[in-house]
C-alpha cells in the first residue's frame, strides 16, 4: 500500500476527528444511541473520498481509524458494514438495538451474517448450477 500525500492524510485526520465527535456525543448512552453511533461511524467512513480510494477491501482504511480511534479493526469494519447493509438508521435500530444499554460485537456479527443467508440461499437455489445445488 502507498503512503498517504498530504491530502489525503490531512482528510484522514479529518476523518479520524469527525469519528471521535461522534463517540464522544453517544458514549455511555443506551444500546440504540449505540446502534446510531455505529451506524454514523460507518456512514462517515463510506461517505470519505479515503473509502473509495481504498477499494480493495478498505483494510488499510479501517486499519488506520481504528488506530487513531483506538478501537478494533473488527469493531470498525462492523461499523462500515451495519452502514452498507442498512443505510436507513431506523432498519438498523429495529435490527440491532438490546435493551441492556450495550451493543455487543457477537450481536452485530450475528445480524450482519443474517443479513446475508438470503443472498447465499439464491444462490444455492440455482438450477443450471450442479455444483450449488443438490
Amino acid at each position: 500500500m502507498k503512503e498517504l500525500t498530504l491530502p489525503e492524510k490531512e482528510q484522514l485526520e479529518s476523518l479520524v476527528e469527525e469519528i471521535k465527535a461522534v463517540v464522544s456525543t453517544y458514549r455511555g448512552n443506551i444500546s440504540e444511541m449505540a446502534v446510531k453511533m455505529s451506524h454514523e461511524i460507518g456512514e462517515a467512513i463510506v461517505e470519505s473520498p479515503l473509502y473509495k480510494k481504498y477499494s480493495k477491501g478498505n483494510a488499510k482504511l479501517i486499519e488506520e481509524v481504528s488506530e487513531h480511534l483506538g478501537q478494533s479493526e473488527t469493531r470498525v469494519r462492523y461499523c462500515v458494514q451495519i452502514y452498507e447493509k442498512w443505510p436507513k438508521l431506523e432498519i438498523a435500530r429495529k435490527t440491532l438495538a438490546r435493551g441492556d444499554g450495550v451493543l455487543y460485537l457477537s450481536d452485530m456479527k450475528k445480524a450482519l451474517v443474517g443479513a446475508n443467508l438470503g443472498a447465499k440461499k439464491a444462490i444455492q437455489r440455482c438450477k443450471h448450477c450442479p455444483i450449488h445445488c443438490p
